[in-house]
C-alpha cells in the first residue's frame, strides 16, 4: 500500500486539496476526486506533504487531517513569497480511517506538478 500525487493546476485559499495527478497509487487507496486516502487496512502508516505557498507575504498553512480532525499542520512562514516546505509525519490507523491535507490559511500555490506533493505508505501493523 503506497501512494502519492500531485496537483496541476489552480491556488487554493481554503478546503481540502484534490491533488488530481496521481503518480503512485498501488492497492488504489487514494482518491483524487476527494483528496482523500483511506486505510485497508488497521496499521501504521507514513504520510508526507507539503508544497510552495503563493506570492503572498502572509503565513499559509496546510492541516493533515485524521477522519476530519487535525493531527498536524504544515507553516510556511510570513515575509517570504513562494516558501516551500514537507512535513513526514505517522499515524495509526484502523481500516477504512481516511486521510487529507486542508488548506486553512494564506494561499497554496499549486500551478507546478513539481510545487506540492502528498503521499503516503503503510509500514507496519
Amino acid at each position: 500500500v503506497i501512494f502519492e500525487a500531485n496537483r496541476t493546476a489552480g491556488h487554493l485559499t481554503s478546503g481540502v486539496i484534490l491533488w488530481n495527478n496521481v503518480l503512485l497509487n498501488v492497492g488504489s487507496h487514494y482518491n483524487s476526486s476527494t483528496g482523500r486516502f483511506t486505510a485497508p487496512t488497521d496499521g501504521m502508516y507514513e504520510f508526507h506533504f507539503g508544497g510552495i505557498k503563493n506570492n503572498v507575504s502572509g503565513v499559509t498553512r496546510l492541516n493533515l487531517r485524521k477522519n476530519g480532525a487535525f493531527q498536524i499542520q504544515n507553516r510556511l512562514a510570513e515575509g517570504d513569497v513562494y516558501n516551500q516546505t514537507y512535513i513526514t509525519t505517522f499515524l495509526s490507523l484502523s481500516a477504512s480511517d481516511y486521510v487529507d491535507v486542508e488548506v486553512v490559511a494564506g494561499s497554496f500555490y499549486s500551478i507546478s506538478v513539481n510545487y506540492g506533493r502528498f503521499g503516503g505508505r503503510l509500514i507496519g501493523y
